[in-house]
């Protein structure tokens, strides 16, 4: 056996002398094989022949596909092998099992040499023999324009053939595949072959050769030898010799005008695809009628002009009789054709000089050729023309749009509508019939050009004119980068400022959407009509007025004096939610500036919304600086509640504000007032995560650290809602009293640790606090539950007690510690935690009670797609000023499902609520599919991961330089928080943090995206990565690495 393999790589090698030594002991069939092996090489004559010498056997045809005489004529061998394999007797006529060829059929078509070809038919190959196609080997032949064995295969054939299933005969065949040499078709022209014959698609030799772009020769010579059709035009036709009526010259039926099974003639192959002037010359002259139609009603000019021809090849078609009023189905000419596809503007010159009508348009469209022109954008003189020469300039599409819509609509094209307004037009007020807009309404929507918008008025456009949204004219200049200059033209030519559309918008509200300037804003504020009017004071659809769009968009200053100098507080304005002006200037980003103006004019401090808030309390949930809120704090104010019990120092508490506490409780706020729900200013500072002075002032104030409230202790609180800081937690271990008689507080908080996550840190603290872990070993608080069931901390809590967990199938720590990362350590829950806490933040989306930090990286990556129409900008628009009709409970949903695909099985309404949101951003069911649970989540990571044109900073491990976003890590890694808050010097900051491989790094990073780590890991990179997790209980471990902040990738 060992021999029978040598010897085939020995064959691979060309080594005759191995070879040599190695077939002494193979025998027969061993040997067979071992020839048919050579022959699937690269042949060669030496082997062959030595193989065949050994004395091998011809092994029986029936069991191969193929004999080896087959594959030697596959593989192009030399005339001696081919001549080896006859003198064993394999049969030159054998046949394939599946294609029915012989030896020869694969010569052919494999391009062997003529004298190959020569020795097989010597042998006794018949060259009449069919395959499985009807092909005979001289097709194959003709396919590969091989003319020497063409020859000489024609020459020994006794009839000449035809392919059956096609009716293809051989010319056809030489002029099917490729452009065929002249000498091939004159030696097969020679044998008398009929160049009228038409194959089953009725195509003539002609049509091939015109398809394949023959040269102008080949086609001159099929032309010469053809003789009128009149053999195959009577034996078709014998009922007509008889007819009286029967002329002379209907038999004269020319090849250049047969048609094919589709109606075409070779003159439409050649214009359909490579029509020159020595080719079209030769048909033409041969008689080719340039008129005759196909089905479509094209003539080979309409078909010409689709393919941008040459200017010399119009000029032949024109001088030889074409044409160019001739319609197609679609009601289109040459000119039309020419201008629809783009044709060198040399040509649609020479055609507009040569066509008289230029009324016609497209059947479907009603496009007429000026629609066309403009569309196109050809250049204006071409529009010139097309005027001149009478295209009616008002006519309209179906659609109602003239060509002035189309100017405006198709590359904003002003010059071509001065051409247009300097001839005499009466459809200037003419709307379209899918959005009702006039010119006008076009020209405001997508020109600044005053100057022709003025010229459109003075011609008779209608500035009062109104589309299906309501919008005027002047509205639309409003919404697309308000120009002072045009809005000046609009208001000078009698637009009315006070015209609201269908939302009950005014232009006013649509610029200040579009984030008019000064100018703008000042010139629709004191215009004439809308001067000392109430529209000031006028709300939209979204219950919106003007100068709560203003403090919404945040507005600089100087445009807010604007406004209030233009009366907008004459009138006390409750707005949406029962918010005033104040109220909506407490939205985020709070400017203390805007906040003293209004309150010097005349805003009400004390004023409270629909959900009992004063500005002072939204001024508190948005985190307002110190300065804002001593301006907000009024004797009535002070210790006021909202609608839900909380008073400000409630929410001071929430925010960590000491100063602000420490204020509002010298003034007598009271730290024992409790909201509807019974949590005191203590207990909801804890819910919250407020930080240990926060509880510490509240105790030194006599807060009640022992107060039961809804049946839970401070302690428990510390896991309700935001978990509490590990100093809060053994603050209140410390002080508190725990009546185990009646309450088991400290075991239920460390249940209610273990089922949120808790940090290791605090559940250290419970534990060492007292908590038994064995009786959690047979009751339903199995502690094996949640070590498999939440997060990684645990499983380590379990192994420093010596925990004894039930490692079931688990054969080694390793796999353990790998299955637990993958499947528990939530990236949902790190996400909507970042959420809850605000935490990392860069704007807010503003709700009708109040606003919620979000942060962009997660929102752009969440919602926007590549393959989606969902601008980052048009989402910023919706959290700034879409949502105002949303309170912030309706709106969590949505957020916290865009953070961590979270689904709540609990609310049926749960998906309605988050698509009612989505709606406004066009996301439809199947992005909330995409995007839900785990799943989604870690998909929008994984492209993240990949992505890295966002990552803004650099990590270089061995000189080595991973791209990484801040954000993610900082979401999902204590550790990394650590290290940045460390850092002091951002561009020269390194950590030692040493004995790490690059592997582990990558690893632990891919950990940090992708929650998982590859299938299988050395027990070497699981420690390290367990170590740097581990990095952040302290210092006393360390990996090489530095962090390059905000560094520029290529």
């Amino acid at each position: 056996m060992s021999r029978s393999i040598n010897i085939y790589e020995a064959i691979k090698q060309n080594q005759l002398e191995k070879i040599k030594e190695y077939i002494e002991t193979l025998e027969n069939p061993l040997l067979s094989n071992v020839l048919k092996f050579a022959l699937q090489q690269n042949p060669q004559k030496d082997i062959i022949s030595l193989l065949t010498k050994k004395g091998v056997k011809k092994e029986k045809q029936e069991s191969f596909e193929t004999n080896l005489l087959h594959i030697a004529c596959e593989k192009s061998a030399d005339i001696e092998i081919i001549q080896i394999l006859i003198n064993l007797k394999y049969d030159p006529n054998g046949e394939s099992v599946y294609t029915k060829q012989t030896p020869l059929h694969v010569a052919c078509k494999n391009k062997n040499s003529l004298s190959v070809i020569q020795l097989l038919v010597q042998q006794g190959a018949q060259i009449d023999k069919v395959d499985i196609k009807g092909y005979i080997p001289v097709f194959y032949a003709l396919e590969n324009l091989d003319l020497d064995v063409i020859k000489f295969l024609l020459q020994n054939l006794d009839c000449l053939p035809q392919n059956k299933p096609n009716h293809m005969n051989i010319l056809h065949f030489a002029l099917s595949e490729h452009p065929a040499h002249i000498d091939l078709i004159e030696y097969i022209l020679s044998f008398h072959v009929n160049p009228n014959d038409q194959d089953l698609n009725l195509k003539t030799p002609l049509h091939y050769a015109c398809a394949n772009a023959c040269e102008a020769s080949v086609l001159n010579l099929l032309i010469e030898k053809s003789e009128i059709a009149e053999n195959n035009f009577l034996k078709n036709n014998e009922n007509l010799q008889k007819n009286e009526n029967f002329q002379e010259h209907e038999r004269q039926v020319k090849i250049v005008n047969v048609f094919d099974i589709n109606k075409q003639t070779p003159l439409h192959e050649l214009c359909i695809n490579k029509c020159t002037e020595d080719r079209l010359s030769v048909l033409l002259k041969a008689g080719a009628d340039p008129n005759i139609q196909n089905p479509k009603k094209e003539t080979a000019f309409h078909l010409v002009l689709q393919h941008n021809p040459s200017l010399d090849v119009v000029k032949m078609f024109i001088g030889s009789g074409a044409s160019l009023e001739i319609q197609d189905l679609d009601g289109k000419t040459p000119l039309y054709e020419a201008i629809e596809h783009n044709a060198k503007d040399e040509v649609v010159y020479e055609l507009i000089s040569k066509t008289k009508n230029f009324k016609i348009a497209e059947k479907r469209t009603n496009t007429s050729l000026l629609h066309l022109a403009i569309q196109k954008s050809r250049e204006p003189e071409l529009i010139k023309m097309l005027i001149e020469k009478g295209v009616v300039i008002d006519s309209e599409d179906s659609m109602k749009k003239a060509p002035l819509h189309y100017c405006i609509e198709h590359k904003k094209r002003e010059e071509v509508v001065e051409i247009l307004l300097a001839t005499k037009t009466e459809k200037l007020n003419s709307a379209d019939l899918q959005d009702n807009k006039t010119i006008l309404h076009l020209l405001c929507e997508f020109s600044t050009n005053a100057e022709l918008i003025k010229t459109l008025i003075s011609k008779g456009a209608d500035p009062l004119a109104s589309d299906n949204a309501g919008q005027t004219p002047l509205h639309l200049a409003c919404i697309n980068n308000p120009s002072a200059q045009v809005i000046n033209v609009l208001l000078q030519s009698g637009a009315d400022p006070k015209t609201k559309n269908r939302r009950r918008q005014l232009p006013l509200h649509l610029a200040l959407e579009a984030n008019a300037g000064f100018h703008v804003l000042e010139i629709l504020l004191k215009s004439e009509k809308f001067s000392g009017s109430k529209e000031i004071h006028s709300f939209d659809s979204k219950r919106q007025t003007l100068f709560e769009i203003v403090l919404r968009r945040k507005y600089p200053l100087p445009i807010i004096k604007l406004f209030i100098d233009n009366g907008v507080m004459s009138e006390k304005i409750i707005g949406r939610g029962g918010q005033t002006y104040l109220h909506f200037a407490c939205f985020p980003p709070i400017d203390p500036e805007i906040i003293a103006l209004l309150l010097k004019k005349g805003a009400d401090p004390d004023a409270k919304n629909n959900m009992g808030k004063t500005p002072l309390i939204l001024a508190f949930m948005n985190k307002a600086n110190k300065e804002v809120l001593h301006l907000l704090v009024t004797e009535n104010n002070f210790d006021t509640p909202t609608n839900t019990g909380k008073t400000p120092l409630f929410f001071a508490s929430a925010n960590n504000n000491i100063e602000m506490m420490k204020y509002l409780i010298s003034k007598g706020a009271q730290i024992h007032a409790h909201d509807k729900k019974g949590r005191s200013v203590f207990h909801y500072a804890i819910k919250k995560g407020a930080k240990v002075d926060v509880i510490q002032l509240l105790l030194e104030n006599k807060a009640d650290p022992n107060e039961i409230v809804n049946n839970m202790t401070a302690l428990e609180y510390c896991f309700v809602g935001k978990e509490s800081p590990v100093q809060v937690v053994e603050l209140l271990l410390k002080i508190c009293r725990f009546d185990s008689s009646i309450h088991n507080p400290l075991k239920k908080a460390f249940i209610l640790a273990l089922e949120k996550n808790a940090s290791f840190f605090n559940l250290c603290a419970l534990t060492e606090a007292g908590i038994d872990l064995a009786t959690f070993k047979n009751n339903y608080y199995d502690f094996n539950h949640y070590i498999f069931s939440n997060n990684f901390d645990q499983f380590r809590l379990a192994l420093s007690f010596d925990f004894n967990i039930k490692i079931g199938q688990y054969t080694t720590l390793s796999r353990l510690y790998q299955e637990v990362m993958q499947d528990f350590y939530s990236i949902m829950d790190d996400f909507e935690r970042v959420l809850e806490s605000g935490e990392l933040s860069d704007f807010n989306a503003v709700c009708s009670d109040g606003s919620i930090p979000v942060h962009k990286l997660i929102l752009k990556n969440r919602i926007c797609f590549p393959d989606e129409k969902i601008t980052f900008e048009k989402v910023l628009d919706i959290l700034h000023s879409g949502l105002c009709d949303f309170q912030m409970n309706e709106v969590r949903p949505f957020l916290r499902f865009i953070y961590s695909g979270y689904i709540d099985h609990k609310d049926d309404q749960y998906e309605e609520k988050i698509m009612k949101i989505g709606s406004l951003f066009n996301l439809q069911h199947d992005w909330f599919v995409k995007k839900k649970g785990r799943h989604g989540l870690l998909k929008d990571m994984e492209r993240l991961w990949n992505d890295d044109e966002s990552k803004d900073f650099v990590v270089v491990v061995e000189d080595e330089r991973i791209r990484l976003h801040k954000v993610i890590l900082l979401i999902r890694s204590e550790l990394f928080r650590g290290l940045f808050l460390s850092v002091d010097d951002p561009s020269n900051q390194v950590n030692e943090y040493s004995g790490k491989s690059i592997q582990t790094i990558k690893q632990l990073f891919k950990f940090f995206y992708l929650d998982e780590l590859d299938p299988v890991l050395p027990m070497v990179v699981v420690s390290e990565i367990e170590e740097a997790l581990d990095f952040y209980q302290g210092n006393e471990k360390t990996l090489t690495w530095k962090i390059l902040y905000n560094e520029k990738c290529d």
